[in-house]
């Protein structure tokens, strides 16, 4: 009973800071996987699922998530949303029971849970379908370590082998396995663990990264160190801080900033009491940025799950070291900063935005409601370039997936020479 209610608790509060994702509209890839994982036949939907990418990373149980969702929801966007939704709850849920296993402290577990549901860098995993990747693979990682904690070894394995499946970054974990066993003191009586875990991921490496390289993606996230590296990581450090993109000099970064420095101040004074815990959560912070500190052409706080994570826990144990009012009110402090801080970054998104401009797309052709066949041509305008509209509609798969039975045709006027006749 403990248990469920703490779950309806992460569950509520979840719900309220991230309640308008449960309502944004489809953008860009969001059409190309629909459309390449499901409402085929059900042998093509396999093979596109589980065999070599096309569209995408070979990322097999992201792709089956499509594959379901898709076939289950259609163009209900509110399904997949609600799905996404759940799935971070739990995530949150066992983190907090993770917790507790390590650090035996209850309001520490919580505030953790807490601050991990509602931080505002999962921002774009929950109001973009398509950036769930990094959210299932870190679920199943959450659910192998869960196992290893509670001495189920097999199911550990399975668990960590089927993240890796769901993206490429969970094979961090295997490095989070390895401090965790140096924390506990058990990294020889563990030693079997350790080296399945890093045979798995050797494997995995050299069929991802050798044999199963997409062809289509592999030129967009290109890994470089250099100077960009730097800025990569002021970024991620930022977001993982919770700052919103774009939004420094505001009252509510000004708010954020004197939580950080309050609890920096407490974490300081705890330092010798705790600090093997301290490494392991700064180590967990610190893995977390990689390898995307190392691909500084595609930023996104959505990529920092795991470093968000070992933030949680890092300031669930600053926070519960306070008496329970206080930390109670520092709790609740995060979670309407958090509440805010998705308002304010709704209003200058890059997914609202592709997303307001997709419905208005879609809605305006619903409107015209044209013959079998037509050709829709897609032109500059007052609303967007044709660019846009192509990025938007995901490369025009939006127009089959919202209208299969028109078999309409798209022309879009910034690569093709479209005629309207």
């Amino acid at each position: 009973m403990r248990y469920f209610l703490i779950l309806i608790l992460i569950l509520l509060f979840t719900t309220v800071v991230y309640l308008p994702s449960l309502f944004n509209f489809f953008a860009q890839d969001d059409f190309i996987f629909i459309k390449q994982f499901s409402q085929n036949s059900l042998a093509l939907d396999l093979r596109n699922t589980f065999g070599p990418p096309v569209v995408t990373h070979w990322r097999p149980l992201h792709n089956a998530y499509f594959l379901i969702s898709g076939n289950v929801f259609g163009t209900n966007y509110f399904g997949y949303h609600l799905f996404t939704l759940l799935l971070h709850t739990f995530t949150a849920f066992f983190i907090y029971i993770i917790y507790k296993n390590l650090f035996r402290q209850e309001l520490g577990a919580i505030s953790a849970s807490l601050i991990y549901a509602v931080h505002p860098a999962h921002f774009v995993a929950l109001f973009w379908i398509s950036g769930a990747a990094i959210n299932i693979g870190f679920f199943l990682f959450v659910l192998s370590l869960y196992c290893f904690l509670t001495k189920r070894l097999v199911p550990a394995i399975f668990l960590y082998s089927l993240s890796l499946l769901a993206s490429e970054a969970i094979l961090v974990g295997l490095f989070i396995y390895l401090g965790i066993l140096i924390f506990r003191k058990q990294f020889k009586t563990h030693s079997f663990f350790i080296l399945t875990l890093f045979i798995i991921s050797i494997i995995f490496l050299v069929f991802r990264f050798v044999f199963l390289k997409p062809p289509v993606t592999s030129d967009e996230y290109q890994v470089m160190i250099s100077g960009e590296s730097v800025g990569a990581l002021r970024y991620y450090i930022l977001r993982t801080g919770g700052f919103v993109e774009g939004y420094g000099r505001t009252f509510l970064s000004l708010a954020l900033v004197l939580w950080l420095v309050a609890s920096i101040f407490v974490f300081f004074k705890l330092l010798k009491k705790r600090i093997s815990q301290f490494l392991l959560l700064l180590f967990i912070i610190a893995v977390g940025f990689f390898p995307f500190v190392f691909i500084p052409n595609h930023l996104s706080a959505h990529y920092m799950a795991v470093a968000v994570w070992g933030f949680s826990m890092l300031m669930g144990t600053i926070i519960s070291s306070f008496k329970k009012p206080v930390s109670i009110s520092l709790l609740i402090s995060f979670i309407l900063f958090s509440f805010f801080a998705v308002r304010l970054e709704m209003k200058n998104s890059w997914v609202i935005n592709r997303s307001n401009l997709a419905h208005k797309l879609i809605g305006d052709i619903e409107l015209r409601n044209l013959p079998e066949g037509t050709a829709l041509i897609f032109d500059d305008n007052e609303l967007a370039s044709s660019l846009e509209q192509y990025i938007s509609l995901g490369s025009g798969e939006a127009v089959n997936v919202w209208f299969f039975e028109k078999n309409y045709k798209t022309c879009f006027s910034f690569f093709e020479r479209c005629s309207s006749n």
